[in-house]
């Protein structure tokens, strides 16, 4: 009987070329994301009531567009509720929280960019009123 030369190995199978067009191709230009806006909870320390609205506040910013940072009391609270943000940019933010914490009458929103202590961006306070 004849000899059988054996094979010799098959190339290995080449990429296929959908795997090799993403692999090279430029990444997609989408609008790049912004990160929640981080909302920081006051209210008057030694009153139940703001500690309550504050802890109900904090639940709902759960289910939102914005991020729970800290509640926190504090010695002297206002009298109406309020957002206060720290950079001009974060107007419009806090204009959306304002909006959606006070339902059908918005709450007051306060401009504090001259604070000399600013918050970093992103940062919203709200005040919960006596």
């Amino acid at each position: 009987p004849a000899a059988v030369a054996p094979r010799p190995p098959a190339p290995p199978p080449a990429a296929a070329p959908a795997t090799v067009a993403l692999a090279t191709a430029a990444p997609e230009t989408a609008a790049p994301s912004r990160p929640h806006p981080r909302v920081i909870l006051h209210y008057q320390a030694g009153s139940s009531a703001g500690a309550q609205a504050a802890a109900d506040i904090a639940q709902r910013l759960m289910f939102s567009d914005f991020t729970y940072a800290d509640t926190r009391s504090t010695g002297a609270a206002p009298a109406a509720s309020a957002v206060r943000y720290f950079h001009p940019e974060d107007a419009p933010a806090a204009e959306q929280l304002a909006a959606l914490l006070g339902g059908a009458e918005p709450l007051r929103v306060i401009d504090r960019s001259d604070d000399a202590a600013r918050a970093p961006h992103g940062t919203l306070d709200v005040w919960i009123g006596r």
